[in-house]
C-alpha cells in the first residue's frame, strides 16, 4: 500500500461512469450522494478504487432489475464515511458472520446472476485493513444491504507518518537501517516533479525502496525512504544529481 491524498469524488464518477453500461442492462440505477465540499482523504488510490469497483460489481450482481444501488460519502468527524448500498434481497445472519472470508458463496437466492468466486469481499477487507480501516455490514432479508467503511481526512503529517509505517511494514524490514530523503526541485523547473519521479524510481532497490509525492507550502516535494543508512543514502543522491545533470545540463535538485 502506497498511501497519498485521494479525492473520492473523483473515484467515485469514475466508478459510476465504468459500471454505467452494466448497470442499464440490469435495469438498476446507480445514484452518487457525495458532499460537495467533501475533504480529501488519505489512502492508495489505485487499492481504493479496487474496493468501490468490487462493493459496487458486487451489488450490481445480487440488485435485481428496478433496484437502486448507492454511493454515499460524508464527513464524520476527522474521518469521511462512505456507504455502498443496495436494494437487493439482503443477506441472512448466518451468512453475514463469514462474508468476509475467502471463497464464501452468498446464499441470496433471489439474487440474479452467476455467483462469483468468493474473493471480492475478502480482497476489499484486506484492502481497507492495510488502511487502517474496517469493513463492516447491516444487512436484512428483504430489506437490501450496506457496506461501510471510514477513511481518515488527509493531513499531510499523518501521510508522512503512514508512508514511513508501510515501507516498513513486513518481518524482514523490521531490522534494518531505513533513511527518509526530501526533495525539491528547485524553482525554475516546474516540469521536474514528474521527472524526478522518474529518476528516482530508476535508481530504486525493487521491492525496497519507495518514494511519494507532496504538496508542502503549495510547493511539490517527494519523500523517499531508502532501505539503507547514511552512507548509501549519500550514494544514492550523489547517483541521482548525476543523472538530473546528464539529463538537464546542469543540477536541478
Amino acid at each position: 500500500v502506497n498511501r497519498g491524498k485521494v479525492h473520492l469524488n473523483d473515484i467515485c464518477q469514475n466508478i459510476q461512469n465504468d459500471f454505467s453500461e452494466k448497470i442499464q442492462d440490469s435495469g438498476q440505477t446507480l445514484s452518487l450522494k457525495i458532499d460537495s465540499e467533501l475533504s480529501p482523504v488519505l489512502g492508495d488510490s489505485g487499492m481504493l478504487t479496487q474496493v468501490f469497483f468490487n462493493l459496487v460489481g458486487n451489488a450490481n450482481k445480487f440488485t435485481p432489475s428496478g433496484g437502486d444501488i448507492c454511493i454515499s460519502a460524508f464527513a464524520a468527524n476527522q474521518s469521511v464515511r462512505i456507504e455502498v448500498s443496495d436494494t437487493g434481497p439482503g443477506i441472512s445472519p448466518e451468512d453475514q458472520e463469514r462474508v468476509f472470508q475467502k471463497f464464501t458463496q452468498l446464499n441470496r437466492q433471489n439474487g440474479p446472476g452467476p455467483q462469483g468466486t468468493g474473493l471480492g469481499l475478502s480482497i476489499t477487507n484486506k484492502i481497507l485493513e492495510l488502511h487502517d480501516a474496517g469493513l463492516s455490514l447491516n444487512s436484512e432479508l428483504g430489506e437490501g444491504s450496506t457496506f461501510s467503511f471510514n477513511l481518515p481526512v488527509y493531513e499531510l503529517d499523518l501521510h508522512l507518518e503512514t508512508f514511513v509505517a508501510d515501507g516498513r511494514t513486513g518481518e524482514n524490514n523490521r531490522n534494518h537501517d531505513w533513511v527518509l530523503v526530501f526533495l525539491k526541485p528547485e524553482k525554475g523547473h516546474s516540469d521536474l516533479p514528474i521527472g524526478l519521479g522518474k529518476e528516482v524510481e530508476r535508481l530504486f532497490r525493487q521491492g525496497e525502496d519507495r518514494a511519494t509525492s507532496l504538496i508542502v507550502d503549495g510547493e511539490p516535494w517527494h519523500a523517499v525512504l531508502l532501505r539503507t543508512d547514511g552512507r548509501g543514502a549519500a550514494s544514492f543522491l550523489a547517483r541521482l544529481e548525476d543523472r538530473l545533470g546528464r539529463r538537464q545540463g546542469d543540477n536541478s535538485a
